[in-house]
């Protein structure tokens, strides 16, 4: 794991998953700024491709693969190809997520199993394939993005929130595995952020207006976070700041979580 300059992470390289929209296009081009090298991946082509085309901007190597990280075969070529191009990984940001809302009381086991392929296997299966590598230079970091939902119970999101909270518990094992070998893991747990899965959210309400009034009731700043709030701590998280933490989760919400309503 090389030193922080140029920028904190200048000589280095990251990778990030659902790196194309949210907080992950907001991570993919503050740690390009900060100097390094990024390997994107992503289901949608197209938007990666601007996200690609704005880290190349800054003089950095960005790499990017479209497809399902549920895909196995996907990530592992991916990972492999973006070893070859730009170094071995130093720091890693599962990030990618679907949201599916269920009605109470319903299973839907297609739902379910969708949900754990994304939002907890995919982090699992990415972890597995860059630690070794990780461990071989010296080690790094992994940052697994999680969410208020597996803290806050909500009508209906009991598959998303429930991936969400084994991510966290997944994050606190691996940390206690993989610190022998020079690597660190941790966690972020965002609040309501502006990115456009909320946005599809808040627009397909029956009361937009009113849905997102209640999104924001019990958040004391009283505002969505800006995905560009939630990189910034990423890229703590990321750095030699952070050196001494693992095992941690750093909860960026607002205060949604203390409020006492």
């Amino acid at each position: 794991m090389l030193g922080d300059a140029p920028g904190r992470f200048g000589g280095m390289t990251a990778a990030i998953t659902g790196a194309a929209q949210g907080i992950g296009a907001a991570t993919s081009r503050l740690l390009a700024r900060e100097g390094a090298n990024v390997v994107l991946l992503d289901l949608n082509q197209d938007i990666l491709n601007e996200v690609l085309k704005d880290c190349n901007a800054t003089g950095v190597n960005a790499v990017g693969f479209a497809g399902d990280v549920t895909d196995a075969t996907f990530l592992q070529k991916s990972f492999e190809l973006g070893f070859s191009a730009v170094g071995p990984i130093d720091i890693l940001v599962n990030n990618a997520a679907v949201a599916l809302e269920m009605k109470p009381g319903i299973f839907d086991r297609d739902a379910w199993i969708r949900l754990f392929e994304v939002n907890f296997l995919s982090a699992v299966h990415c972890t597995y394939i860059v630690a070794p590598v990780m461990a071989t230079h010296g080690g790094g970091v992994i940052i697994n993005v999680g969410s208020n939902h597996s803290s806050v119970g909500y009508p209906g999101w009991a598959g998303y929130a429930s991936m969400k909270g084994a991510l966290r518990s997944f994050t606190q094992q691996q940390a206690v595995e993989l610190a022998p070998l020079g690597i660190r893991v941790v966690s972020l747990t965002p609040g309501a952020t502006r990115t456009p899965l909320n946005a599809a959210r808040i627009a397909g309400a029956a009361d937009p207006a009113e849905f997102e009034r209640d999104m924001l009731r019990g958040v004391p700043l009283a505002r969505y976070a800006e995905p560009e709030e939630i990189a910034s701590g990423i890229a703590f998280l990321a750095s030699s700041d952070a050196s001494y933490m693992t095992g941690a989760d750093l909860r960026i919400d607002g205060g949604h979580l203390v409020f006492g309503s």
